[in-house]
């Protein structure tokens, strides 16, 4: 966006399959970042403060049938400057291509994940309450999605290098 500086930062991704760092931006309280694997190229954008990771899905149409936009509830801290570690949490929200249309996804890994221990009964609640605030504010009613915020970025192309994982072990101590 005008008059907005980018910051060069590195995006950590955790979730329970892998662990991978990405060359990415932030700019105006949003991060930004390409992630390439076998399946192909998405464009990543995380809001902090709300707990969500939007991934533009809309070139993995063959994968993920009707799918624009996939949506991880997330914890992202920033444990050393430039430097951003993004939990995946256990719940997701599809956004099919109608933009309007969802799914709320991965209720059977959440329910296991709580049976077992691995989530409290707090977490659990903020679990849930972040996937019904991020339903009100994009999805319900007049909410718009995707959110005005990311829209100057949903076009083009970033750095999809990934960043050796040597460089941010230290960060991933504990995670």
């Amino acid at each position: 966006m005008a008059g907005i500086e980018s910051t060069p930062i590195t995006a950590v991704f955790v979730n329970d399959v892998h662990t991978s760092a990405w060359f990415g931006y932030e700019e105006d309280g949003i991060l930004r970042f390409d992630f390439t694997n076998k399946r192909g190229s998405r464009r990543f954008f995380v809001m902090p403060e709300k707990c969500v990771m939007f991934a533009d899905e809309s070139s993995l149409e063959q994968i993920i049938p009707n799918a624009s936009w996939y949506i991880h509830i997330v914890d992202a801290t920033e444990p050393e400057p430039g430097i951003w570690v993004i939990q995946d949490r256990e719940l997701d929200v599809v956004v099919e291509g109608d933009l309007r249309t969802y799914r709320v996804i991965d209720l059977d890994d959440f329910g296991q994940a709580l049976c077992e221990g691995r989530i409290s009964l707090p977490d659990a609640r903020r679990l849930l309450e972040r996937v019904q605030q991020f339903l009100d504010a994009y999805l319900h009613q007049e909410g718009m999605f995707p959110p005005e915020e990311i829209c100057p970025w949903t076009k083009g192309r970033l750095d999809p290098r990934p960043v050796p994982l040597e460089d941010v072990k230290h960060l991933l101590l504990g995670v």
